[in-house]
């Protein structure tokens, strides 16, 4: 009898292990997609540039699907820039849809991206640049939003196309009345 408590105990103690090492590793895989700068105050006529950015934290990425939005009664998005991307295979050329304020693309790297390397500026990690114009406005101070919206997609580079939990962090710019004065 005593032999049988023995392996039954030792066939719990395996499932536990084995169920264990199954769910533990997807709670690290996780990253977050952020814009820079994460603000700023411009006049009506300013053109600025935001830079789309990923933080994989320390996971090891392949495609990237982005969904974001903009305050288009504010800003005219000009241009997206893909220039210097992490992301050389693009699945959807990135597209503005002016009159509804979204901004959409979806891109590989082949063999995957795991986060800026030791020594690095902090460059490597760029998705791509809009170029945003702010339209003329009333005499009032306004605010504009740009920001990843949640169907934003990043997967792992583990063969399986496993999706990672992302977060995401927004771009808020004050629009103040008036023009920039010229020096």
């Amino acid at each position: 009898i005593g032999g049988r408590v023995s392996n039954n105990l030792m066939k719990h103690k395996l499932l536990l292990i084995i169920l264990l090492s199954l769910f533990l590793p997807l709670s690290g895989r996780a990253a977050i997609l952020y814009l820079e700068p994460s603000g700023g105050e411009y006049h009506p006529g300013d053109t600025f540039v935001v830079s789309l950015r990923i933080d994989t934290e320390k996971e090891c990425i392949n495609t990237i699907e982005g969904n974001l939005s903009f305050s288009q009664d504010i800003l005219q998005a000009i241009d997206f820039s893909n220039g210097n991307s992490i992301l050389n295979l693009w699945v959807t050329p990135p597209h503005v849809n002016q009159e509804s304020g979204l901004i959409s693309f979806a891109g590989g790297i082949p063999g995957g991206f795991c986060g800026p390397l030791l020594g690095d500026p902090g460059e490597s990690n760029l998705l791509g640049k809009i170029i945003f114009k702010v339209k003329a406005l009333g005499g009032e101070r306004f605010s504009a939003q740009v920001k990843f919206l949640n169907n934003s997609q990043v997967f792992l580079n583990d063969g399986f196309g496993t999706p990672v939990k992302l977060s995401f962090k927004s771009a808020v710019f004050s629009i103040l009345p008036g023009f920039p004065e010229v020096s």
